[in-house]
């Protein structure tokens, strides 16, 4: 991980830097893949002298972009806030990954549910019927064999050779109808 300190309108001095790089140097903990860190200090021109130290921290980690900033009466408060602040997103950003990364290795599911038709009828509950496929890329005569062997109403797939989606349904007549956009 590589660290960049930056100051305007003023000098830090190599206490406030160590101080920085020994609090963000602990990001690791949180998230191990953090490319850079770039943290600016400041001194605002306010009328209220309580927060003018600034400081901000860009945290630029494997696909995603980190930014906090906090103003306050020193820049140790300053570092320490900031680095709460972005401990609290790495964090939110590593279970954001994890649950991706879950939801990518779903598995094939097929689930039947109970429909009311109408509640004063004497009418039958239908069952209503849904499959989750992982698609991928079919041609026309693949489409049609699934729709024989799964007995499926119709099939709503990415053509192999258009790439565009595509519909199948069985005719009456036996033969297929293919709905292309």
């Amino acid at each position: 991980m590589k660290l960049n300190i930056k100051s305007r309108h003023s000098n830090v001095s190599p206490a406030v830097k160590e101080y920085a790089d020994k609090k963000l140097s602990k990001m690791d903990r949180f998230f191990s893949n953090i490319q850079e860190i770039v943290i600016e200090f400041d001194i605002l021109k306010n009328k209220d002298d309580t927060e003018r130290q600034y400081a901000s921290a860009t945290v630029w980690a494997s696909g995603t972009i980190l930014r906090a900033q906090e103003t306050s009466e020193t820049l140790y408060a300053s570092i320490d806030s900031i680095f709460d602040k972005l401990e609290k997103q790495l964090k939110k950003y590593n279970e954001k990954l994890k649950e991706h990364k879950g939801n990518s290795e779903k598995k094939f599911f097929a689930q039947t549910k109970t429909v009311k038709t109408n509640e004063n009828s004497n009418h039958k509950k239908s069952h209503l019927h849904t499959k989750e496929y992982r698609p991928k890329p079919l041609s026309p005569e693949d489409a049609a064999s699934i729709i024989i062997d799964e007995h499926l109403d119709f099939l709503m797939f990415r053509n192999s050779t258009t790439e565009e989606i595509n519909v199948i349904y069985p005719t009456n007549s036996g033969e297929f109808e293919l709905m292309e956009p």
